[in-house]
């Protein structure tokens, strides 16, 4: 089967969408036997936070299973068609600051320039990326130039565990609801990351980091930092135990 291009041009093959105020969340399970195969694909607790979105905002939600590049082009090539926007996008794969693997075989692994161009056409104003290094200032930098209505890309900046990424799935209700979450929020959110699963949650902001200085500098501190805060959830752990115990 052909490829079939996902471009701006074909969301004006049709009407828009109605826009009736509704919240809306794609959730890409990006080469997902792979995800299968190495016990990370998230699609049970995606589909409890979509349920809990639905419920709680009533958010129109969709969720793609990419088993192979046609497959997920001619899906994303029909949302496209049929006008489709999303508040917020949820991608679930493999990664490294270089790129994101989007399906198995020769072309699956695409840069985060293709990647953000798949997307344009659905204008997603914030970005939850649970996967490895997707969340390091190079990645951001791209995303934001290629994704002109993105505002937020939440991710990690170093190598992500499947409790880092069922958490940030859990954070997906709250970032629907609350397009500018505040700061304490956030931090909460980051010491959980920490505590619990030896992860390190990273915000970037279009407004405040696009054009900082600093983002390779918090790259490298997150390097260094990755084996303390890995540490943490034994700590806790062991913390918990010697409290019960006395």
């Amino acid at each position: 089967m052909p490829r079939r291009p996902v471009t701006t041009s074909a969301a004006s093959k049709r009407p828009r969408q109605a826009q009736d105020g509704r919240p809306s969340l794609l959730v890409l399970h990006l080469d997902a036997n792979k995800l299968r195969a190495d016990g990370l694909h998230l699609g049970d607790a995606t589909s409890i936070a979509a349920s809990v979105a639905s419920l709680c905002c009533g958010a129109r939600v969709e969720e793609v299973d990419a088993v192979s590049i046609e497959a997920l082009l001619h899906r994303l090539g029909d949302l496209a068609e049929q006008g489709r926007t999303f508040d917020v996008v949820v991608a679930i794969g493999h990664s490294n600051e270089e790129g994101i693997c989007i399906a198995p075989g020769p072309g699956g692994f695409i840069s985060w320039a293709a990647f953000g161009a798949y997307l344009k056409p659905f204008r997603p104003r914030r970005l939850l990326l649970a996967a490895c290094q997707a969340a390091r200032w190079p990645a951001a930098q791209v995303l934001f130039s290629k994704l002109p209505a993105l505002r937020r890309i939440f991710g990690s900046p170093v190598n992500a565990s499947k409790d880092f990424a069922t958490l940030m799935v859990g954070l997906i209700p709250y970032v629907l609801a609350v397009k500018a979450p505040s700061r304490r929020p956030r931090q909460l959110a980051q010491v959980a990351a920490a505590l619990l699963t030896g992860g390190q949650l990273r915000e970037w902001k279009r407004d405040a980091d696009k054009d900082a200085g600093d983002g390779i500098l918090l790259d490298v501190a997150a390097q260094l930092l990755d084996p303390h805060v890995r540490s943490l959830p034994d700590w806790v752990a062991g913390f918990v135990r010697s409290r019960s115990r006395g």
